[in-house]
């Protein structure tokens, strides 16, 4: 039988919310579940240890350097077979009934198919006003260039292939450019408002560590690059990141002491532009002030 779905799955080190995210997926001989671990420190023993990792239909794969979820992501690509993509993390999972709902919403000339999210959680609030703002004006460019995770989309494995889109393998924001340049290449799309993914705020996970100056600098660099992704679009005032401020510059001093500081500085200034920088951040202001009802990120 044809497989209609891969369901790629990075993880670290959080066996039993993986163990709940499986739950919520149904066996069926259409569907492949991916996962990927990270370099979990003990995940020799997963396949003993949770039978649910052996159960039919799921392949278990363990990446050869940890530290990025794009590296997870893209050895699940690479062993893809379904005709559509979808992306979970770990410490979240779905709601019942999902894939019923995401097959009577597929058409096969589709590139990409958005859908919403469930949860509580600040995250989850956040991705539930952006749908709620495309529903109140219809302007798809909210929900196709604010929403930068793979986990509400239903991508066609030929769209990934004949785009040759991949995950950046990097410490943060590994998911970004790979779903801002699916967005942007993608001529045949839906969106459904349905909650199909439950979002969970997990104490544990990357997006919830805490900072460190390194951690800071990955995000800086991260932002660097979706904003000329953005700029190249017009949609930079919009969504963008201010990359530099002084206050930003100001707690580094107190934070992580002056050398971090000027590192900061100094990397700002070369690979973006000190006074571009902050001659975006005024604009960005004006457009805020002028542009109240829309949803900004920082």
């Amino acid at each position: 039988m044809d497989l209609l779905y891969t369901i790629i799955i990075p993880h670290y080190n959080t066996p039993e919310l993986l163990m709940r995210c499986l739950e919520s997926i149904p066996v069926r001989e259409d569907v492949q579940v991916i996962v990927v671990d990270d370099c979990s420190p003990d995940a020799s023993s997963y396949l003993q240890k949770y039978p649910a990792l052996s159960r039919p239909f799921l392949e278990f794969y363990r990446t050869e350097k940890g530290g990025s979820a794009g590296r997870a992501r893209n050895v699940g690509l690479r062993h893809a077979r379904g005709r559509w993509c979808l992306f979970a993390d770990a410490d979240d999972y779905y709601e019942d009934g999902f894939l019923d709902v995401i097959g009577q919403a597929l058409d096969d000339k589709l590139d990409i198919l958005y859908f919403n999210v469930s949860g509580i959680g600040e995250r989850a609030q956040l991705h539930q006003r952006i749908f709620d703002l495309y529903l109140s004006n219809q302007d798809t460019t909210e929900v196709r260039y604010h929403i930068w995770a793979p986990w509400n989309k239903v991508i066609a494995r030929s769209f990934i292939e004949d785009n040759r889109l991949s995950f950046e393998e990097i410490p943060v924001g590994n998911d970004a450019l790979f779903c801002l340049e699916a967005s942007r290449v993608a001529r045949r799309y839906r969106i459904i408002d349905d909650h199909l993914y439950c979002l969970t705020d997990n104490a544990a996970s990357l997006s919830f560590r805490a900072m460190t100056f390194e951690r800071e600098m990955d995000y800086t660099r991260v932002r660097i690059r979706i904003n000329r992704f953005l700029a190249r679009l017009g949609l930079h005032f919009r969504y963008g990141y201010h990359v530099f401020s002084i206050p930003r510059a100001q707690r580094f001093w107190q934070q992580y002491g002056w050398r971090c500081c000027l590192q900061y500085v100094c990397y700002v200034s070369w690979h973006y532009g000190l006074i571009r920088a902050l001659a975006y951040n005024i604009r960005r202001r004006r457009f805020q002030a002028s542009h109240p009802d829309l949803i900004y990120c920082d």
